[in-house]
């Protein structure tokens, strides 16, 4: 059985208790003395692991990668859900298939990332819930409430498209029943936060301008 709580890494390492999750210690591990290979060539199925993006721990597309390309030849892996990204509404029976549906999406996103003429708009996710069911809430969302929800989606499509084919868009006046036009930029911006200066001028201008062939815009 696999355990599906992770504790706080608030807590000091010394108060780990042994048989919890915790998230990875970055610092600890970098301290492991780096080992070879052995049998670099030998083909490997990894059959069990997790995505998720917690508050205290991302586990997605990126940081699999990254994992995957320390040496050994990973020639396929299994994903395990682990009660991350189920559906905001409806049964709650029915609320772990959203898990099984971010999945898919990552999985139908890295086959199209594969083809060098396909760009993708990031954004119209307002009436599809991606983990936020505006319909009951008493007022608008803000800008931060929009980022949290849609950051994992938007950040697994910037990762395996990159900046220079992904473009941000409004799905005005549709995500109007959501969401204003300004917070939803506020949004955006706040989601591209970390990227730098030319991958944020791709993301918001120069990427629709150049598929667009917006000169002028360019």
């Amino acid at each position: 059985m696999t355990a599906t709580r992770t504790q706080s890494r608030a807590q000091p390492r010394a108060q780990w208790q042994f048989g919890r999750i915790y998230p990875p210690d970055a610092s600890w591990l970098a301290k492991a003395p780096v080992e070879p290979i052995l049998e670099p060539d030998l083909p490997i199925v990894d059959p069990h692991h997790h995505f998720w993006d917690r508050p205290d721990h991302r586990y997605l597309i990126n940081e699999l990668r990254a994992d995957l390309g320390t040496g050994h030849n990973i020639v396929a892996t299994v994903f395990f859900e682990c009660r991350s990204m189920y559906r905001a509404d409806g049964p709650p029976e029915l609320r772990p298939v959203g898990e099984t549906e971010f999945v898919a999406g990552i999985a139908a996103m890295s086959d199209l990332a594969q083809c060098p003429n396909v760009v993708v708009k990031l954004g119209g996710m307002i009436n599809r819930g991606a983990a936020f069911d505006f319909h009951r809430a008493a007022a608008p969302p803000s800008s931060e409430t929009i980022a949290a929800a849609w950051r994992p989606y938007v950040e697994t499509c910037i990762e395996l498209c990159g900046a220079e084919r992904a473009m941000f868009e409004s799905n005005f006046p549709v995500d109007k029943i959501g969401i204003g036009y300004a917070a939803l930029w506020n949004a955006f911006k706040r989601i591209a936060a970390g990227a730098s200066p030319g991958e944020k001028l791709a993301l918001f201008g120069s990427t629709a301008a150049r598929a667009y062939r917006l000169a002028e815009a360019a």
